[in-house]
């Protein structure tokens, strides 16, 4: 089993992030790989003292650049694990 302080990697904070916790009590973690929908509501739940309704996954995939110097090089973004948590209504998690 996974420690659940290696879950819960950095919560995203966008524009499109900060409407969906606002609007619809959504927040969104960049998490582990290997983690689960079930290991992530136990973390946000330990980590924040929040009760957790719902966990959407969605791995979003590498992506290919090209780094420009004195030569043109091809490298790529790795690819990472998205988790979108929906908390209870009325509760929320405080943002620093």
């Amino acid at each position: 089993m996974i420690k659940s302080d290696k879950i819960l990697q950095e919560l995203i904070l966008t524009e499109k992030t900060n409407q969906l916790s606002s609007n619809s009590n959504q927040y969104v973690f960049k998490v582990s790989k290997d983690s689960t929908r079930k290991t992530v509501a136990m973390a946000v739940e330990s980590n924040f003292g929040v009760k957790v309704v719902r966990v959407n996954t969605l791995n979003v995939k590498p992506k290919a650049k090209v780094l420009r110097s004195k030569r043109v090089q091809k490298g790529h973004i790795p690819g990472y694990k998205k988790a979108f948590v929906r908390l209870k209504q009325g509760e929320s998690i405080e943002l620093i």
